[in-house]
């Protein structure tokens, strides 16, 4: 959902972002520096999207903030913007443009632009910024967008453009960033560069360009490979058995190592892990990070309420509890155990968070757990706990009801609990947590081999709707379901990209299913022949790769052509003996079921196949009942020679000679 703000609140998060653009040039750092509650990535004034920077770490040489009007980004476009430059000791207003890539402005647009005058104002204290300078530029700003709106920018082609009837094509950048779908899948036969495309797409999504072809391409696996190593890229390949717990989630049996019990957990599949690593947060308090994905506990520190040991544990830091009546030493065996227990032993991780209980329907305290289980010698009671960092300066109560789902807390001294992240993350002090990381400004891409090999009703099951570009988080109809075996809430992220790659010849694009068709994007990778050779000691592949397509067309269908990837590492007249003994003749034989009268027609009766001779020893009884019929073999390629290639696309050439 969009955040829309009016001018009054606007000027409360320009006073924040002033404030804020001083404190990191003095500390020569952005940490600590929050940007979300000043513009996040939904947050418009008057239709603009607001985008601010203070730097990445180090500070930015001036402090931005930018109105940005689609297709526009900070990196590719034109926008009203606003500088802090403390150095100078000034506020600077104007139209930016672009630093990263050349933005060609016609002339009809460049005098609206020019018509629009910077505003500069001299500034004594950026942290204590006087109310009527904020009115002033307020009001400059309010009429620069107004101005600015009458260019009526459009996009042309992808590209971008503005609504100028002197505009030609020759105006048009030719660097600008591609528009991928979110859900596209590149089929055609075997052979044609699907799987070798995947790369070239996942890296135009990961780095917003388009690769050129004349980039080296070990650079760019190089390249893939890095993203698939830090979790931006995801490979799968489906087939009949895959389904929905391998996809999804499931139920995942396990030994345990300890005692050599059979235990049940739901595991995460590959869908849903990397739609939670597209949407993670990471965070970090002094010395101890946790995401936006870490676990969320509720502990029951002593009771509900004030007592005696919550605030002990507030005040020295830990969560304590009490199994003293059984488990009255430190734990060694870490197997049979009550169920709180065995959660503080066995499932907490270090960087999960703590909410303390102070009734069911409220929290009075937010932590991180900092450590491994402890056995605390040194209280009298309650000695079970885990070292933790409490992130709320004073204990008070909140309403936890409403961000909890509307549901009530267990009554369970320990067991973990699945609130709304945003509403949650949002009630955490900022000046106690930086954000070290955002994955939602990235891009994440799962590539699927194989898609049309899957059964798609079950592996997706209900998914299957939310990855409609409409229907992901953050959309005005984004829909959110909660998965059957956790009960998980889940949507997918914008920021996933889903690429899929189908083999026409294992079955063709017609029968897919119509749920799958309806949802993503097709790209036909058809065979090339002007990627192959066109002479190979005197053999024309390029012809040689036409005519047998033309007539593999004609015979059977498109589906079932040969891909120009069978002859691209063909130099001699052997790599070509080879190509066609171990992989054309064999694809040909698949797909005519050793109709070997059809393989000839396609390969033009070229004399690589002859009938073989029968013998008459063994069929003397057979020959009564099935007289005249042929068998065929391929002949031995050492009896290959040029003609009988040329022979394929040319008609002239005569094989007796």
């Amino acid at each position: 959902m969009s955040e829309v703000i009016d001018d009054n609140e606007l000027k409360r998060r320009l006073i924040k972002f002033f404030a804020r653009a001083q404190l990191a040039k003095n500390n020569n750092s952005t940490k600590g520096i929050i940007t979300k509650d000043i513009a996040n990535k939904n947050t418009k004034y008057k239709e603009m999207n607001i985008k601010v920077s203070f730097g990445q770490g180090s500070v930015t040489r001036i402090p931005w903030m930018t109105f940005l009007q689609i297709p526009f980004t900070t990196s590719e476009g034109v926008y009203p913007y606003i500088g802090a430059d403390i150095d100078n000791n000034k506020i600077i207003s104007h139209i930016g443009y672009s630093e990263d890539k050349d933005v060609i402005i016609p002339d009809k647009a460049r005098k609206t632009i020019s018509n629009i005058n910077e505003y500069e104002k001299h500034i004594i204290d950026f942290k204590n910024i006087d109310e009527n300078i904020i009115d002033e530029l307020l009001e400059y700003i309010s009429s620069t967008i107004i101005s600015f709106k009458e260019i009526d920018f459009k996009i042309k082609d992808d590209l971008f453009s503005f609504n100028d009837e002197n505009n030609e094509d020759k105006d048009m950048p030719n660097n600008i960033k591609q528009i991928q779908p979110l859900n596209q899948i590149l089929y055609g036969p075997p052979g044609t560069g699907k799987t070798y495309n995947t790369i070239n797409k996942a890296i135009e999504i990961i780095e917003n360009r388009i690769v050129s072809g004349d980039e080296d391409r070990e650079d760019l696996k190089e390249k893939f490979e890095d993203y698939k190593e830090n979790g931006q890229i995801e490979f799968v390949t489906f087939h009949q058995s895959y389904g929905y717990e391998e996809f999804v989630e499931g139920i995942k049996a396990k030994t345990n190592e300890e005692n050599k019990q059979i235990e049940y957990e739901i595991e995460p599949g590959v869908f849903k892990r990397l739609c939670e690593k597209a949407q993670e947060v990471v965070y970090k308090n002094d010395s101890i990070e946790f995401d936006s994905n870490s676990k969320i506990w509720k502990v029951s520190l002593a009771g509900s309420g004030d007592n005696k040991i919550k605030s002990e544990c507030y005040k020295d830091g830990y969560i304590r509890f009490s199994y003293e009546e059984k488990f009255n030493e430190n734990i060694n065996d870490k197997s049979d155990l009550n169920i709180p227990l065995n959660a503080l032993v066995n499932k907490m991780d270090i960087g999960d968070i703590i909410v303390s209980l102070d009734t069911h329907k409220t929290i009075n305290q937010i932590g991180i757990i900092e450590s491994e289980y402890l056995y605390l010698e040194k209280y009298e009671n309650y000695k079970h706990s885990r070292k933790v960092k409490w992130l709320l300066p004073e204990a008070k109560v909140i309403d936890f009801y409403e961000i909890n789902g509307n549901t009530s807390f267990a009554n369970s001294s320990i067991h973990e609990i699945n609130p709304n992240k945003e509403k949650f993350f949002n009630l955490i002090p900022e000046q106690n947590i930086e954000i070290k990381d955002d994955n939602k400004s990235k891009n994440y891409i799962l590539i699927i081999d194989e898609i049309n090999r899957g059964n798609i009703s079950k592996v997706f099951g209900e998914l299957i709707t939310l990855i409609e570009d409409s229907k992901r988080a953050g959309n005005d109809e984004a829909v959110e379901i909660t998965l059957p075996y956790s009960g998980d809430k889940f949507s997918v992220p914008k920021n996933l990209y889903i690429i899929g790659t189908m083999n026409t010849a294992d079955r063709s694009i017609a029968p897919i299913d119509t749920a799958l068709r309806r949802r993503f994007v097709f790209e036909e990778m058809a065979p090339n022949p002007n990627l192959v050779s066109k002479n190979i000691e005197g053999v024309n592949l390029q012809e040689l790769l036409t005519a047998i397509n033309t007539r593999i067309e004609y015979l059977y269908d498109r589906d079932h052509t040969i891909g120009h990837a069978y002859l691209l590492d063909v130099k001699t007249l052997d790599d070509l003996k080879f190509a066609f003994k171990n992989k054309i003749l064999p694809l040909l034989e698949e797909y005519f079921y050793e109709d070997w009268a059809n393989i000839d027609m396609v390969l033009n009766s070229n004399d690589f196949i002859k009938t073989k001779e029968d013998n008459s020893k063994y069929l003397s009884n057979i020959n009564n009942k099935y007289n005249g019929k042929k068998i065929y073999e391929i002949k031995d390629e050492s009896n290959w020679k040029i003609k009988n290639f040329i022979k394929i696309y040319d008609d002239e050439v005569n094989l007796e000679d």
